[in-house]
């Protein structure tokens, strides 16, 4: 699946990234992930820049030229329009790594039967 925006001028054709492509993307945003960057952030997306990068063919520098936050969000609603599969997986870690962020940490202590919480 494609689909061909316009934006700036410029057509820019989005592709669906395959399995190989998502598996790719997953390991080196895992293993050379340093930071995030700037158009990640004006983005309320779990898409993250080098999965754009992927589906448009537009090098990552593109995005830190004069380009509109609002014509980067065009291009990031089509990537995750295009690649519905990626948008909706990503979005399903994502909440899983905010479960485990929030996690209780496990005690293996007891309250003992002479603590004074234990008395009712």
């Amino acid at each position: 699946m494609e689909k061909t925006i316009v934006v700036a001028g410029k057509d820019i054709v989005v592709k669906e990234l395959n399995a190989p492509q998502i598996a790719d993307l997953l390991d080196e945003n895992k293993a050379t992930r340093e930071k995030v960057s700037l158009a990640e952030l004006l983005m309320d997306s779990v898409i993250p820049l080098e999965a754009v990068v992927m589906s448009t063919g537009l090098a990552a520098e593109w995005f830190d030229g004069e380009i509109l936050p609002s014509d980067m969000k065009r291009i990031w609603d089509a990537v995750e329009e295009v690649n519905d599969f990626l948008s909706r997986m990503l979005a399903r870690l994502h909440h899983v790594a905010g479960l485990i962020g929030k996690k209780e940490p496990e005690t293996s202590e007891k309250p003992s039967a002479s603590s004074p919480d234990s008395a009712t």
